[in-house]
């Protein structure tokens, strides 16, 4: 399943969540600022504050990181 389509499916199993999706060669700066050097690299954030990173295409450990930082 193609990461864009596991993201989605995501968002809508965890509507308390909110996903972004950000292309870093448009956004190059977003990268740089949050240290992106992989595709996909998922960052999470709660408050304002960056609890985690995955990166990879993981979509069972990255189900397991929304569930356990809720």
């Amino acid at each position: 399943m193609p990461r864009v389509a596991v993201v989605e499916k995501m968002s809508e199993e965890h509507s308390d969540v909110q996903f972004l999706y950000v292309d870093i060669d448009e956004n190059n700066l977003l990268s740089e600022e949050f240290d992106i050097h992989s595709v996909p690299t998922f960052k999470l954030t709660k408050n304002g504050q960056e609890k985690d990173t995955l990166t990879g295409a993981q979509p069972e450990k990255l189900r397991e990181l929304v569930q356990s930082n809720k």
